[in-house]
């Protein structure tokens, strides 16, 4: 923590409180949407798990830093911990403490990253890439005890075109890059956005680091295809943020809108939005209870009551039937345009195929298309009176009905 704490604490205090009062929140000025201010989430238990978080501003020699307290503030310290607090279902309270700007030792020329990104890197780029958060952990040495926070996240005070792109986490396949201080401790694990980068980006960012690593694979895969989205391609720049279905299309090719990790936001008339995850990377974090996930064995059939995602009192959240393996499933789940799902391009019964085994990037997470006639999985989910066959596993499930919020199931696993 920084030597001098009652300002910093005091101004953590006031956000705290407005984060968790009755108080609406601003909306995002234009062109860096957030949350929308109309977001009431439900009243849930209290937090099993506390995250702590620092937000940096940087700012760079000879250039007045692009951005504005306020709004980072708002964004990162506001918007991104409620953000989370819905999506866990109250499960994790992240304190994220937003610092003022600090003043890094070179121009932001000297940290411009090249514009292809994952398998177009070079050894320059990782160095780069390295070198603004080995900087910055620098000046922040003799600032905070870094070892007391689970995750930095830099806001860089440039714009997208001077950074080169608006961001990344600084990670590599097998874990978080291990960067040290000049007086030994380790750099927690760290994202790096610009400031006029749309909020999704962020709110992609930080479940992967609350998820961390578990045998050297991370808890929260990307979902998105990485050759797609690493190479050049008909539109533009492979990560350049063009949005609408063209782009969307060229990359998140596996599981469409349907998780935050596939696509990176929603498009809407207010600007991207945050949707969120699928019932797999929520099992991934731990924040669906065991009791929540219904398993249908080889043999069994079942009729199943299935909640909507999005409320975690359902007394189901997800139904999972098993394949050939433990790492081979199908996971099913009720998508509704509700709460942090709000945005979804529909509604419905959302069947997902699992395997494990495939590493991240490569579709380790495939959306069963309901309707392919309908483009880039917007319509992807099953309705009433629809069922889905697989005939090589023994398969069938029928949505039967709905009622209210919830779908009823009807579901025979045959023994293979």
């Amino acid at each position: 923590m920084p030597k001098n704490r009652t300002h910093t604490l005091t101004a953590l205090v006031g956000c705290f409180l407005l984060a968790f009062s009755g108080c609406a929140v601003s909306k995002s000025p234009a062109g860096i949407p957030g949350l929308s201010s109309d977001l009431t989430p439900p009243e849930w238990a209290s937090a099993r798990e506390v995250k702590q978080i620092l937000v940096i501003p940087l700012s760079f020699p000879g250039k007045h830093p692009y951005g504005d307290l306020k709004s980072i503030r708002r964004r990162w310290g506001v918007d991104l911990r409620q953000y989370i607090r819905e999506l866990s279902y109250g499960k994790v309270q992240v304190n994220i403490e937003v610092a003022s700007w600090i003043q890094m030792p070179n121009p932001i020329s000297k940290y411009r990253l090249s514009s292809w990104r994952i398998i177009k890197w070079t050894p320059k780029d990782q160095s780069t890439r390295t070198a603004i958060v080995r900087d910055a952990g620098t000046v922040l040495d003799s600032l905070y005890d870094l070892s007391l926070y689970d995750g930095l996240m830099f806001v860089v005070g440039a714009t997208w075109r001077n950074f080169g792109r608006y961001g990344y986490l600084c990670r590599h396949r097998a874990g978080f890059f291990e960067i040290w201080t000049p007086s030994g401790k380790i750099i927690p694990p760290t994202d790096v956005h610009t400031y006029d980068v749309p909020f999704p980006s962020i709110a992609y960012a930080l479940p992967k680091i609350l998820g961390g690593y578990k045998d050297r694979r991370p808890v929260v895969p990307t979902l998105y295809d990485y050759l797609a989205q690493g190479t050049p391609g008909p539109h533009g720049y492979a990560n350049k943020w063009i949005g609408g279905d063209k782009a969307h299309k060229y990359f998140s090719i596996y599981a469409g809108p349907w998780d935050i990790q596939s696509q990176h936001g929603i498009n809407t008339f207010r600007g991207y939005m945050a949707q969120g995850v699928s019932s797999f990377t929520k099992l991934r974090l731990g924040w669906i209870d065991p009791g929540q996930s219904y398993t249908v064995e080889p043999g069994q059939s079942r009729t199943v009551l299935l909640g909507p995602l999005w409320d975690g009192h359902a007394e189901t959240l997800v139904i999972r039937l098993p394949l050939d393996h433990s790492c081979c499933y199908y996971l099913i789940e009720n998508r509704q345009r509700k709460g942090v799902d709000r945005y979804l391009p529909s509604e419905g019964v959302l069947i997902l195929k699992v395997d494990e085994t495939i590493p991240e990037g490569n579709g380790p997470v495939r959306v069963v298309n309901a309707h392919p006639m309908s483009s880039f999985f917007k319509e992807a989910p099953f309705r009433e009176g629809e069922e889905f066959r697989d005939h090589e596993n023994g398969i069938v499930v029928k949505v039967l009905s709905k009622e209210d919020s919830n779908y009823w199931l009807e579901i025979h696993h045959s023994s293979l």
